[in-house]
């Protein structure tokens, strides 16, 4: 009944559509693929974006705003929660990423719920000092490919976002 409703009313206002064509436009339109019943029982249950206790650490260069001392910031998410922690540093080297690293870690407490820290190849991450953070706080480093924006997505997003907002916020 409703494609024949449908190409009557199309037939009125425009001459010379068959039946054929209103009847594929009709089943091919988004509100007939919206509104049309589940064929099936194939329901895809929603996942989980991340497991609890998973964080992503990055970090956003400075240098060019005027920020007086403090260049870079040390930039931690939680992938379950998306809670973002942001230490401001005067540079990228290991010890004070790792001095930023342990100042969340102890006001986020992550000793009991983090396990995994996520991080690109930076080499102020590789480097032992900030190993042996990382080990000091009990979380496993996985190392995301190199060149990847996707592997790294939510911090980058979330770097993107303080930053955005405080360039609004300063004009």
């Amino acid at each position: 009944p409703g494609l024949m409703r449908f190409h009557q009313l199309v037939e009125r206002k425009y001459a010379g559509i068959g039946r054929r064509k209103s009847a594929w436009w009709y089943r091919d339109g988004e509100n007939n693929q919206l509104h049309s019943r589940m064929r099936g029982k194939n329901i895809v249950r929603p996942v989980l974006a991340a497991k609890p206790g998973h964080v992503q650490i990055d970090l956003t260069d400075h240098t060019s705003k005027p920020s007086g001392a403090f260049k870079w910031c040390f930039n931690c998410i939680d992938l379950f929660s998306r809670h973002l922690w942001v230490v401001m540093m005067r540079n990228k080297e290991a010890p004070t990423c790792a001095r930023a690293l342990r100042t969340i870690a102890a006001q986020a407490n992550f000793k009991e719920w983090a396990t995994v820290c996520q991080s690109d190849q930076d080499p102020s991450f590789r480097a032992a000092v900030f190993q042996d953070a990382l080990d000091e706080i009990g979380l496993k480093q996985v190392l995301s490919k190199t060149y990847s924006s996707t592997s790294q997505a939510k911090v980058e997003r979330a770097q993107q976002t303080v930053v955005d907002r405080g360039a609004a916020g300063s004009s």
